[in-house]
């Protein structure tokens, strides 16, 4: 994909963003635009954060730090949008700014000591199984408040919202 393209879809998408939100009745302010950069290059990466955009989401661990590595910014937000195991958050904890997965209240209490001993706050995601569809990931409904409940006193993690799939539907409008 050319360096135009790159910043012309993104402006493209910014501008749906805008135009929805303010149908909606919300500011497109409180909107983050997460380019999901999994098997990018990371060229298209610095396009991308050329045109404004620093928000990246990786599903898979190494890919995620090997662009890391060579993207070395503060300014980047990494996410991490991939199936969370424990075994994972060790490598992912001290490095992502989100975590999109957390679908236990397991994984909260090991992204909140492993965090802690990097000394930094990082912010997760409770995913919820909307769909209930045995193949997406996700806690039960009914479960949301006890792992909620298991995280109110960390300083760690810091639980800021939802997240989940829907079915998928021929006509997303309707």
């Amino acid at each position: 994909m050319s360096d135009q393209d790159i910043a012309q879809n993104l402006k493209s998408i910014q501008q749906k963003i805008e135009t929805t939100a303010k149908s909606a009745g919300r500011d497109p302010e409180e909107i983050t635009l997460v380019a999901v950069s999994k098997t990018k290059p990371v060229n298209d990466i610095y396009e991308a954060m050329t045109a404004g955009q620093l928000h990246f989401g990786e599903n898979r661990m190494k890919e995620l730090e090997d662009k890391m590595l060579e993207i070395e910014t503060p300014d980047v937000v990494w996410h991490f949008i991939g199936n969370l195991q424990t075994n994972k958050i060790k490598y992912i904890a001290d490095r992502v700014n989100w975590i999109h997965s957390v679908e236990k209240a397991k994984y909260l209490k090991e992204i909140e000591k492993r965090a802690g001993n990097e000394n930094r706050v990082v912010n997760a995601l409770i995913q919820v199984n909307i769909s209930d569809e045995k193949q997406k990931g996700g806690c039960k409904p009914e479960d949301l408040a006890s792992i909620l409940e298991s995280a109110k006193d960390y300083k760690h993690v810091q639980v800021r919202g939802l997240m989940g799939m829907a079915t998928f539907v021929d006509d997303p409008e309707a």
